[in-house]
């Protein structure tokens, strides 16, 4: 199961805790307040098995995750907050200086179907298909750029799903598209700055966007900037 299917899983048993919550069932807020670090730890741990996913990042979202759940259940030492976020980034910056170089924006991603995910860190793929289909992309903690501006529609249209928190995550596309946009920002925003084509052909292929926004922001632009 992909790490956006987990999210989705996530939300709806947050909705029917809450819902549970409205009708004097559970009280689900006491919960949530005390385990959502375990989030980020599901999420993590979901990416890690990813073979296309940093291990840096997951596991360093792991041991946030570790870290802020240990703290809300107060079992930590005294001591040790004062040197986890230091730990931290030494291993961010070891990773970052010592670590296999990579490069998304030295060569184009022809595939029509591409998924990408970035955790604390950042993503600029650039994408070649000339039947685009879809996927996804998302980033917690970090920035993405998915850029089709080179890319053509397939005649059926494609399906993106973008899921940004405490992060951004910006879609580049050629003007003539015409985009169809859904989803739900909490606490974030999302905007689709695009020039809707002229054509009022019915039959024009369509992007269609499902996203959603945790304290972060999703763009959908046709240039830079």
């Amino acid at each position: 199961m992909s790490v956006f299917r987990w999210i989705g899983v996530i939300l709806v048993v947050i909705g029917v805790g809450f819902l549970l919550d409205v009708f004097n069932v559970l009280e689900f807020a006491p919960i949530l307040d005390t385990y959502w670090p375990s989030i980020l730890i599901l999420i993590g741990v979901v990416q890690l098995v990813n073979k296309h996913a940093s291990k840096v990042g997951s596991g360093i979202l792991i041991l946030v995750g570790l870290y802020l759940q240990s703290e809300r259940l107060d079992i930590l030492p005294v001591n040790f907050g004062a040197i986890f976020w230091p730990l931290v980034l030494v291993v961010v910056g070891a990773s970052l200086a010592f670590g296999r170089k990579r490069s998304a924006s030295s060569h184009s991603f022809s595939d029509d179907v591409v998924h990408v995910f970035a955790i604390l860190g950042g993503a600029d793929t650039p994408i070649s298909s000339q039947a685009f289909k879809g996927g996804s992309a998302g980033v917690v903690f970090g920035g993405s750029t998915l850029d089709l501006r080179n890319a053509k529609l397939a005649p059926e249209g494609a399906d993106l799903d973008l899921f940004a928190a405490f992060g951004g995550v910006d879609v580049l596309i050629p003007e003539g598209w015409k985009v169809v946009d859904r989803g739900v920002p909490i606490l974030g925003g999302f905007d689709n700055k695009t020039v809707p084509p002229t054509s009022d052909d019915p039959n024009i292929p369509t992007l269609r966007v499902h996203y959603l926004v945790l304290f972060g922001g999703i763009d959908i632009k046709h240039k830079e900037g």
